[in-house]
């Protein structure tokens, strides 16, 4: 009787632990695009898909004038548009709880591109 107690207590334990750390973990999508725009072009096309996509915008410089990243959030996912001009590409990230909807949320920002 006790050890089955005691079995008991330690999977309702183990149970407890496990489940936060499984809920914190993100799903995400990613992609990237080829881009031979300006900066200021990507710049625009960014703030653009992240506002369709109904996330703040945040601007942050990865790098130089070749190689910015813009950032958005809303309640629940955030993105990145990264564009690198020196090597004419455009990188998308969108991570958050649901895959489906990080997926379809990288889908709306990449159209602008």
């Amino acid at each position: 009787m006790k050890s089955s107690i005691t079995a008991l207590a330690m999977a309702a334990l183990a149970a407890v632990t496990a489940t936060p750390a499984l809920a914190a973990a993100p799903d995400s999508s990613s992609g990237w695009k080829d881009f031979s725009g300006t900066m200021n072009d990507c710049s625009s096309r960014a703030d653009a898909g992240l506002h369709e996509a109904r996330m703040t915008l945040n601007m942050q410089n990865a790098g130089d004038d070749k190689d910015k990243s813009f950032y958005g959030e809303n309640d629940s996912y955030a993105a990145e548009v990264r564009c690198i001009i020196g090597k004419s590409i455009v990188i998308l990230m969108v991570t958050g709880p649901n895959g489906d909807e990080a997926v379809k949320l990288k889908n709306i920002i990449a159209s602008h591109f």
